[in-house]
């Protein structure tokens, strides 16, 4: 392994001889009990040849693997994104956005748990903030309802009203309804925000 001199094989044999010692039923642990197991588990590498030094240089370099591997995921996503477009979009597009994932509701098993899944996604970024993104679509949808998240995101729905109180209505209206949600961007990574605004469309498809 490029993170220690032994082979890939003898790591994992050294590392699962090791985990096994430590924690031989595979069972839950509390948090107090899962550090000593850690703190066991490095102990016993460390005793079999492994260094502290190689260790997080492994764990390094297993993030690395993981975050590459994710990025390779989301060109893919953007890539056919683009070749489905936007033609049959049937919701206003979102101003200087890129599409990035699009996705219709086969390609999601065509339901979600008992709802059928009739609605198509188009997933944008945009670096206009969400309250900009909110003014342009009260503009454009401007008879949807618009529900206001406590996070500062923001949802237009079509065909709803007051009605859509809480969590499973919400929900529901935005499985079953065409609608726009403008969300906070996030780094597909690393989880952390962004400048800018994720807008996503579900419309039915032309």
């Amino acid at each position: 392994m490029q993170c220690t001199n032994l082979s890939e094989d003898q790591f994992y044999t050294i590392y699962d001889d090791c985990l096994m010692q430590v924690d031989p039923d595979g069972g839950h642990t509390s948090a107090a009990q899962a550090e000593k197991m850690i703190a066991s588990l490095q102990s016993c590498l460390i005793e079999n040849g492994i260094s502290r030094q190689s260790q997080q240089a492994c764990i390094a370099l297993n993030r690395d693997q993981q975050q590459h591997a994710r990025s390779a995921s989301m060109d893919t996503l953007q890539a056919f994104a683009q070749t489905r477009g936007t033609d049959a979009i049937t919701l206003p597009l979102p101003p200087n956005a890129k599409l990035v994932n699009h996705m219709f509701p086969e390609d999601m098993g065509g339901n979600l748990g008992a709802v059928p899944l009739t609605l198509s996604a188009a997933v944008f970024t945009t670096s206009m903030t969400i309250n900009d993104v909110a003014e342009y679509y009260r503009v454009q949808v401007g008879n949807f309802y618009e529900y206001r998240h406590d996070n500062g995101d923001v949802s237009f729905i079509q065909g709803v009203g007051d009605e859509v109180s809480d969590p499973a209505t919400l929900l529901k209206a935005q499985l079953t309804r065409p609608n726009v949600q403008i969300l906070q961007a996030i780094d597909p990574l690393s989880g952390e925000p962004l400048s800018g605004a994720q807008v996503m469309l579900f419309y039915q498809r032309l």
